[in-house]
């Protein structure tokens, strides 16, 4: 029967891996959420000509943040 028993410290590191990988998933699927709602908005803004092939990386990013403040201010109400 105690041939099953992992020594403490053993179990306490495989916790630590176990952790760290559940971790580094949840990351990862944050980081998919993330990388999902900014392909909506510029696809958003692209239909909605605010941006367009010509646009400046600053005219881009001015759009792109105005678009989340407005997303925020809804999440918010």
């Amino acid at each position: 029967m105690t041939e099953n028993i992992k020594p403490k410290r053993e179990a306490v590191i495989e916790n630590d891996i176990e952790d760290a990988v559940f971790q580094a998933k949840m990351e990862a699927k944050r980081d998919k959420i993330d990388m999902e709602g900014a392909s909506r908005v510029i696809t958003k803004l692209i239909k909605e000509g605010e941006i367009t092939p010509s646009s400046t990386v600053s005219e881009l990013m001015w759009s792109i943040n105005r678009e989340l403040e407005d997303l925020k201010d809804i999440k918010d109400l």
